[in-house]
């Protein structure tokens, strides 16, 4: 496949990806005479009034997969670090995890409604292929209808967007005691949060 992708690409009429990282990764390992067009994985538009902070803990939700890549055993370390903060994953299938709440699955077309109680999203991506670094998940784009703030793993694909546009904080990834860290941060911040 490796052997045959360049060579296609380069005599196709379009190349199409999902962010601008693999476009530029493409247009270098195919050598492309021109950089792929960048469609954003997003959902449709969806304009939904976010939770208000209130008293109480920050709740921040994790919905998605689990994988090598998207360990959840992460999000408990993350939960005894962070103070402050509830904790809730969505992820179907997923066992119970220490510390963290579990949300129903609710269907695509419902997660950006589904997410809307909460005041932050998280991905937790590992840098573990190329595609891990560049990515720029569909969640992402979720949480930011929902209208929270996230706080997402320091990868080239994930920091630009989410520092460019001040949507959210960011944490070294692999390192889930610094995501409990930042979470408390952000608890503590309504200003930084809003």
């Amino acid at each position: 496949v490796r052997l045959l992708e360049g060579p296609l690409a380069r005599r196709a009429d379009a190349v199409v990806t999902v962010s601008e990282p693999i476009a530029e990764e493409l247009r270098s390992t195919l050598r492309l005479a021109a950089k792929p067009l960048v469609v954003l994985s997003c959902p449709p538009r969806t304009d939904i009034e976010p939770a208000p902070r209130g008293e109480g803990p920050l709740l921040a939700l994790y919905q998605g997969a689990m994988g090598p890549g998207r360990r959840l055993e992460d999000l408990v370390v993350a939960a005894r670090h962070a103070d402050g903060v509830r904790l809730t994953a969505r992820v179907p299938g997923a066992p119970d995890l220490e510390g963290v709440e579990r949300a129903e699955p609710v269907a695509p077309d419902e997660l950006v409604e589904a997410a809307a109680s909460y005041h932050a999203g998280l991905v937790i991506n590992r840098p573990v292929t190329r595609n891990d670094e560049l990515v720029l998940p569909n969640k992402l784009f979720e949480y930011l209808m929902a209208g929270l703030a996230v706080v997402v793993p320091r990868l080239p694909g994930l920091t630009p967007l989410v520092e460019g546009e001040g949507v959210g904080l960011t944490y070294e990834p692999g390192r889930p005691e610094q995501l409990g860290a930042v979470l408390t941060e952000l608890a503590r911040d309504d200003a930084r949060l809003a």
